[in-house]
């Protein structure tokens, strides 16, 4: 049984700015690119202890998650469908005590 990665290549503002970059990946030698709308994602919610977002920040990186800023926001992950609770990375923010929404990106 093999193990499957899945690669993250950016956030883009339209289709047509996406399907650029996967076109131009393409052309690269990169054969298997999708661009896929997942306008959902986790907000992580800064507590006293979390006074910074780059704290927050260090925190996902020691989880091996990746967060990003949208607008003053941290967030975590990319879905298509709103209903996340069940989600894996929704299961190892709350093993951690850390407190999220989910939110529209």
């Amino acid at each position: 049984r093999s193990r499957w990665y899945q690669l993250y290549y950016g956030w883009y503002p339209d289709k047509t700015s996406a399907d650029t970059m996967v076109t131009a990946l393409k052309k690269r030698g990169f054969h298997s690119v999708l661009a896929r709308l997942a306008p959902f994602s986790l907000e992580i919610q800064l507590d006293q202890h979390q006074t910074t977002l780059e704290r927050a920040n260090q925190r996902l990186a020691t989880m091996k998650l990746i967060g990003y800023q949208i607008d003053n926001r941290l967030m975590v992950g990319a879905y298509k469908e709103s209903k996340l609770e069940d989600s894996i990375m929704a299961g190892q923010l709350t093993a951690a005590g850390l407190m999220y929404r989910v939110a529209q990106r």
